[in-house]
Formats: structure tokens, sequence, C-alpha cells
């Protein structure tokens, strides 16, 4: 094997962000030989146009297992194992292939959105997100279902090197490396302010809402049926200070704004973006407004210091409450982002002073990050001759 041109696969859960994060880990390997990436068809339409990577699709485990003997890679790159759905049988499925790599001796790398805290299943708890129908009891016994279901696949994943996209030893001490978590951090191409942004030079300024159907249904939980029109008038708050307001949401909250709009032309709704519009978007975007402190894709503003504001701190935070203090120290340097309250208008002149915050934070974050090694020479590490692989770990 060589480093410079390790045969490797990444397999990507049926998860948005996490596919974010696989784009973003494997723009930093700078290969030349590039890896493929085997996706669940429902991200299919997500990946635009994308060709440094070789993308192909996948239902069920034994198509993953194929391509596996066929190229015989020297890592497995999991985003992430712990989503990791194969039906059917899906559990038994995903442990089966994380045995057969151990038992290959393949190198296999996972993420982990639970921040290496996952130590019971008691410390998950779904019953505010997962899909409504039932009673209460059976929505806690559902919860309670995936929660063991990610417990196990904690402990069969045990073995694997843990992947984070900022620096572990912030929660784990010196510890981290020993118990198998690694940080990297990729530094990101800023977009120069003269490219076209798709709406002209001259025109207004782009507020992007960004809102993702897990966090809907987190709202709706929290607000009730009024969060739609919550929303939409903070989407009008843009159009009455000059911007273009856009809303990247579920079907399910699009389909009751959209007849409420009516013809305006600055109010603006998306379901389906493919990655690469998607960030073109974002990064175009004067200000960014989401409902998740943990959404991978923050990352690109925050290396390029543009303004994020926040109107909750997301789902992963009232999955797992351990993450509340964890994901700030560990993502944010300490700092705590203060939220906007959806009930009250949004203007420029109430923004100013956390814009102005966001902005000097995002730049410090950005320096505490920097201090990790590249995805690229962390990779190299990992396969060089003196570090043990899966087998022997």
């Amino acid at each position: 094997m060589s480093l410079d041109t390790p045969r490797l696969i990444a397999i990507v859960c049926p998860d948005y962000g996490e596919l974010g994060h696989a784009m973003y880990f494997l723009q930093g390997l700078a290969l030349s030989v590039p890896p493929i990436v085997l996706l669940p068809a429902s991200l299919q339409a997500s990946v635009g146009t994308q060709t440094r990577q070789l993308w192909r699709t996948y239902t069920q485990a034994e198509e993953l297992w194929r391509e596996i003997e066929a190229l015989r890679p020297d890592a497995v790159l999991l985003f992430s194992g712990y989503l990791l759905d194969l039906p059917p049988h899906s559990l038994l499925k995903t442990l089966r292939l994380l045995y057969r790599l151990r038992r290959q001796g393949i190198t296999t790398l996972t993420t982990d959105p639970f921040l290496g805290l996952l130590n019971r299943p008691g410390a998950l708890d779904f019953t505010q997100v997962l899909q409504a129908e039932g009673s209460p009891m059976s929505r806690a016994l559902r919860s309670w279902r995936v929660s063991l279901r990610l417990f196990l696949l904690r402990l069969a994943l045990r073995h694997c090197v843990h992947l984070y996209p900022a620096p572990m030893e912030r929660l784990h001490g010196a510890t981290a490396a020993k118990a198998g978590m690694h940080s990297y951090f990729n530094p990101l191409p800023v977009p120069a302010p003269e490219e076209d942004d798709g709406r002209g030079i001259e025109g207004p300024a782009l507020w992007l809402f960004v809102l993702s159907d897990i966090d809907y249904r987190l709202q709706l939980r929290r607000r009730g049926s009024n969060f739609p029109l919550q929303v939409l008038d903070r989407l009008r708050d843009a159009q009455a200070q000059g911007r273009i307001a856009m809303l990247v949401g579920p079907p399910a909250l699009t389909d009751i704004l959209r007849p409420l709009l009516g013809s305006q032309d600055r109010i603006t709704l998306h379901t389906g973006l493919d990655y690469d519009r998607y960030l073109h978007l974002l990064l175009r975007a004067e200000y960014a407004f989401f409902w998740n402190l943990y959404s991978f894709s923050l990352m690109h503003r925050v290396q390029a210091a543009l303004p994020v504001l926040y109107f909750d701190e997301g789902h992963m935070v009232d999955i797992m409450p351990a993450l509340h203090e964890a994901g700030i120290e560990l993502f944010y340097a300490g700092w705590h982002p203060r939220l906007l309250s959806l009930d009250l208008p949004l203007t420029t002149t109430a923004l100013l002073p956390l814009v102005q915050e966001t902005r000097h934070h995002f730049v410090r974050i950005t320096q505490v990050m920097g201090a990790c090694e590249t995805s690229g020479a962390l990779l190299r590490h990992l396969l060089s001759a003196d570090q043990p692989g899966i087998a022997d770990a």
C-alpha cells in the first residue's frame, strides 16, 4: 500500500448531515486515486455534480460487501457507523458487516454524532423527535428500541477509529487518542465576494433560513401548530428589510407555507436542493438562520466568518442532553451563542450586535480548530506501518 494512494471506500448512511461530513473529510485527502463512495438511493440526488469521488448507490448490505471484496480497500470510512441502516433486520446486517470488516483486518473508521458520550442506552431520548403517531407509551417504547440499537452499535464500533472534525482533547483530555478518538480540521476555500451569487451582484442580499425535517417535528411539539405561521412571519421580516428570504425546509412545512405566499417574489421555498447548490447559497447569504447549533454545514460559514443566527439548540441536544455543554465546549470553544426569539421581529438593527459577536467567535473557533491536522495527514498517520489496524485494536 502507498500512503499517497490508499484504496478507500466511504459508506454514507441515510443522513444529509453525514453526507456533508463525508464530503468535508474526503476533500481534505487530496488523493490522486479517488475513493469509492457508497450512499443510499435516498441521497443520490443530493450529491450534485461532485466528480472527485466515484459515487455509487446501495440498498442492502451484500452490495456493500461486494464492493469491498472487489476493491480490497486499505480502509473503510463509515459516515456514520452509528446511523447505518441496512434493512431488512438492519441491526443484524450492520453488525455482520462490522464483524466481517474486523475479521478481514480492514482498518475501519467511523464518525460519531454522540462525541464519545454514549455510555448507556438511557443517555438518549428520541420521544420528542419521532413521528407523532401512537400513544406516549408507544413512542417511549420506540425511543427505547432506537436507543438500545445505537448502544449495541456503539459496542460493535468500539474497535473502530473514531473521527471528529474538532479537537476532542477539549472533552476527553489526553485519553482521547488512546481511546481511538482522532481529530482533524480541513481549511475550506473562502468564496470570492465578486463571484456571482445567482441573484446579481447589485441585487438584494439573501437571508437563508435552514430547518431540517427532524427539527421541524421537534418545533411542532414544542410550539404547536402555529409554528409554520411564525416561520412565515420571520420570512416576511427579511422581506421588509429589503432582503430576499429563502427557506430550505421539509415538504411538510413548505406545503403549508406555499399557498400563503401567493406570488411574492422575494420569499422562496426549497425542499430538495443538491449539496452543491445548497452550499453555494449558504456561502452567499448575508445571514443564515438555523434551528440547530450542530448542523454540519455550519462548518463552512464558521470558517468564512459569515454570521449564523440560531432560533434553537436543535434535535441533538434534545436527544442527548449531555451534548448541551459538551457540544458548546467542543464545537464553540466554550462560547454559548445567544438564541433568537421566534416571537420577535427580525430587523438589521436588532441583529447587528449578535452578528458582530458571532463573527468574533467564529474567527476564534477557526483558530482553535486549526490546531488539528488535516484529514489527509490524519489518514496517512492512521494507515502508516506503526499504526494498528482494526484487527489489532
